[in-house]
């Protein structure tokens, strides 16, 4: 049914009932169950998140999670330390995995703005563009031109749209 099946076609391609087909559909609220989001080896999964949470619950070290969740120590330390929980007198020795992945959820939401929404950056940055000035001197002129405006600065490391530079942005 995910990929566009009636129910009397998915119940046919699995050889169950119609009346079956419907209730395993009521079961999942009359919904029909999205596919899990490819895990990206970047980004902590749900399921990580709950072994780390069974591990350290059991004083398993930050080390020894480490090596049996594949992940490196930063990443297992760094994900302990901003606990998924804030609330209660032992908030920094707790650990809640649906909280973070909320969180991390909410971190990762798209679009997010972009520095070229401000129309003046964004022709400027075109301009200069045009007459082939490199990035570091189009960040260097930005800061010359606009040494107290924030919002009229780009960075290497990011803000620049990649496409334009000729490497992944």
């Amino acid at each position: 049914m995910s990929q566009g099946s009636t129910l009397t076609a998915a119940c046919d391609a699995v050889g169950v009932n119609r009346r079956t087909g419907r209730r395993w559909r009521q079961a999942t609220g009359g919904r029909i169950p999205l596919p899990e989001a490819e895990r990206l080896g970047r980004y902590l999964s749900l399921e990580e998140r709950l072994r780390i949470a069974d591990l350290h619950v059991t004083g398993t070290g930050v080390r020894a999670i480490t090596v049996l969740v594949g992940r490196s120590t930063a990443t297992i330390s760094r994900e302990l330390a901003r606990g998924g929980s804030k609330a209660g007198p032992r908030a920094r020795t707790r650990y809640a995995p649906y909280a973070a992945q909320k969180q991390s959820e909410l971190r990762g939401r798209r679009p997010k703005a972009s520095k070229f929404d401000h129309p003046k950056l964004a022709f400027l940055v075109q301009t200069t563009l045009c007459v082939k000035w490199s990035p570091e001197q189009i960040s260097d002129h930005l800061a010359a031109v606009f040494p107290d405006r924030q919002e009229m600065r780009v960075s290497l490391g990011g803000d620049l749209p990649g496409a334009l530079w000729g490497r992944p942005g």
